[in-house]
């Protein structure tokens, strides 16, 4: 949520599809660097929401 919340503050942004991908790289990267897993995890090929998933 830290990350997240750093990233608002650098200008990311969430609200399109595009902004939403690029945000997630960032957030993925920086924790990846932390040693951490990967917040988002693929969605079922059906294209049903994983619970939980509320940006």
């Amino acid at each position: 949520l830290v990350i997240h919340g750093v990233l608002h503050c650098l200008g990311h942004d969430h609200e399109r599809e595009e902004e939403a991908r690029v945000m997630e790289a960032c957030e993925g990267e920086a924790l990846a660097m932390l040693g951490w897993g990967e917040p988002y995890p693929e969605l079922p090929e059906d294209g049903a929401e994983a619970q939980g998933d509320e940006r």
